[in-house]
């Protein structure tokens, strides 16, 4: 059998070739197809500058228009699976052939021995065989249009391939709008660089790019050129609702710099910049107020002082004054917008506040670990706060913190007489006040010998054992009787006696106070005698006086 194998392996190769121009005729299409499409867009988006969704129109309009190209015309051709047997069918039309041509492949195949007469079936192979050498497989083979289509796309290639070496920047910008990019075409005027209150802005933007610009404040744009510079620069203004329109012609600065100020803003623009040939999209500034801040200080005094003052929170003040020692929090409360961040600078140290509830928070509170955790000094601090436009209070919240004053213990101490005996215990009364607090009272005595010689003794007056004391006592009154028989005195020496009192202040080292000295002179009897008589005759003058001013005596009549 096989009898027929040259006329297989002819009709194999028709099959391929079949194959090989249907394949290509459907590539050759979707190429030109592709590249005409491109080269359109192309056009189109060149000359109009379309915008983002009028590129996205075009994007599905290619992938719809390359839909149907191949539902239309390509499908047809290459979901085509040819076997043998429709190729040689194929051949059989072109030939005027009746069926023998398929009926002997057929019968060529060794199961078709099974089927029907051997005979019948040898003498149609053989037929076949006959007149197969001389047969043209390849009458009415359709190929011509290949070439056609295949140079088209070549062309389209070709030129796309020469667009993209010597237009490489526009090739390139293309492309990536195409795709939905921010990309612009090269232009003979270059915006550098776009700089709208001190922030700079992107030239070229996807999507809305949106600036924030506290409430009142001037607006100032500032643009710098390169390439080919225009004689003026414009920009394109829209209210926020885009019923208003006007334009801003900029003022340039130098060759390259152009700009345009304005002495407030109170309502939202729309701003495209037009400088020759080139063009920037369009800046949307927000005109938003500015974050109202309040701060909120609360101060724990410390512990001896608790009990004697209580300070309220202090809502919205810069100054606070503590006592040294004081525990101070803080709030910072926006109270028209959100914050957020906020931070605390004390002298030259930054602290970052924490917020109460989310990242973005209407109150932010001060963490432990700072220096107002016990005051120890006067501090400088300033408030930054940024709200959730990126805006901050103006002018920045600065102050300081005060301490409070905590005075010196007042002390006064009294006696009847000054001359006393040498065994003698004159009663000194003594009295001592603090504002917070005392902690203690000591007698200083000084005893000085006639011969010149000193020794210092003191001497613990309150508290002590015999007079137990309530905590943080602000005013201490009583007698300390002073007994001099200890230091063996002799006439003509002296004791000079000081009460000093030292006030509760924690941790912190005491502030002392103290009395004037009393200074005691150490005599006999007749020194004692001697001063009962000044104290009676000082008695009896004063006495006198008072008689004479009630009397008038001594007055100068008019």
């Amino acid at each position: 059998m096989n009898r027929l194998h040259g006329l297989r392996s002819r009709l194999q190769q028709l099959r391929l070739w079949r194959t090989a121009v249907r394949w290509g005729n459907a590539a050759a299409v979707l190429i030109t197809v592709v590249v005409a499409f491109l080269a359109a867009a192309f056009l189109m988006d060149w000359s109009l500058h379309l915008a983002w969704w009028l590129r996205a129109i075009v994007l599905i309009g290619f992938g719809a228009t390359v839909s149907a190209v191949i539902h239309r015309w390509l499908w047809p051709w290459l979901s085509v699976r040819e076997s043998l047997a429709e190729v040689a069918l194929v051949v059989e039309r072109a030939h005027d052939i009746d069926s023998d041509l398929v009926a002997a492949l057929e019968f060529d195949e060794d199961r078709s021995l099974a089927w029907g007469s051997p005979r019948l079936s040898a003498a149609v192979v053989n037929y076949v065989a006959e007149f197969s050498e001389s047969l043209d497989v390849y009458r009415d083979f359709d190929w011509q249009h290949l070439p056609k289509r295949a140079g088209l796309a070549f062309g389209s290639l070709l030129l796309t391939f020469g667009t993209g070496v010597l237009c490489p920047a526009e090739t390139h910008a293309f492309w990536q709008r195409f795709w939905l990019g921010s990309a612009r075409y090269p232009t003979r005027t270059e915006m550098a660089e776009l700089t709208i209150n001190g922030q700079q802005i992107p030239v070229h933007h996807t999507g809305t790019y949106r600036l924030a610009i506290p409430q009142g404040q001037p607006l100032e744009l500032t643009l710098k050129l390169a390439g080919e510079l225009p004689d003026n620069v414009m920009a394109d203004v829209r209210s926020g609702d885009r019923r208003e329109r006007t334009r801003w012609n900029l003022t340039a600065t130098t060759a390259e710099t152009f700009q345009w100020r304005s002495s407030q803003l109170v309502e939202t623009l729309q701003v495209r910049l037009l400088a020759g040939d080139a063009e920037s999209d369009p800046v949307i500034i927000d005109v938003v107020p500015l974050p109202i801040v309040e701060l909120t200080w609360t101060v724990t005094p410390p512990t001896y002082a608790q009990s004697t003052i209580v300070p309220p929170a202090s809502t919205g003040s810069r100054t606070v004054s503590a006592l040294q020692g004081s525990r101070i929090e803080l709030l910072v409360s926006g109270k028209n917008k959100l914050l957020r961040s906020v931070s605390l600078k004390l002298d030259e140290t930054i602290h970052t506040l924490q917020p109460t509830t989310s990242d973005a928070a209407a109150t932010w509170r001060l963490p432990e670990g700072t220096a107002l955790d016990s005051l120890s000094a006067p501090l400088k601090y300033q408030v930054s706060a940024i709200d959730q436009d990126g805006l901050s209070p103006q002018p920045p919240l600065t102050g300081e913190i005060r301490l409070q004053t905590d005075r010196v213990p007042h002390v006064a101490v009294a006696v009847v007489s000054r001359k006393v005996l040498p065994t003698a215990t004159p009663v000194l009364s003594y009295g001592a006040t603090d504002d917070f607090g005392l902690k203690s009272l000591t007698a200083q005595i000084v005893v000085v010998r006639m011969e010149g010689e000193q020794k210092t003794y003191d001497q613990p007056i309150w508290p002590n054992a015999g007079s137990p004391t309530r905590p943080n006592l602000r005013s201490v009154r009583g007698e300390y009787p002073l007994p001099l028989a200890a230091w063996q005195l002799q006439k003509g020496d002296e004791v000079r006696v000081t009460v000093v009192a030292a006030d509760e202040r924690g941790t912190f080292p005491s502030q002392v106070g103290q009395s004037e000295p009393l200074i005691f002179e150490v005599t006999d009897r007749n020194g004692i005698l001697e001063s009962l008589l000044e104290i009676d005759q000082q008695s009896a003058r004063q006495l006198d006086e008072i008689i004479e001013r009630e009397l008038g005596i001594g007055r100068t009549s008019r």
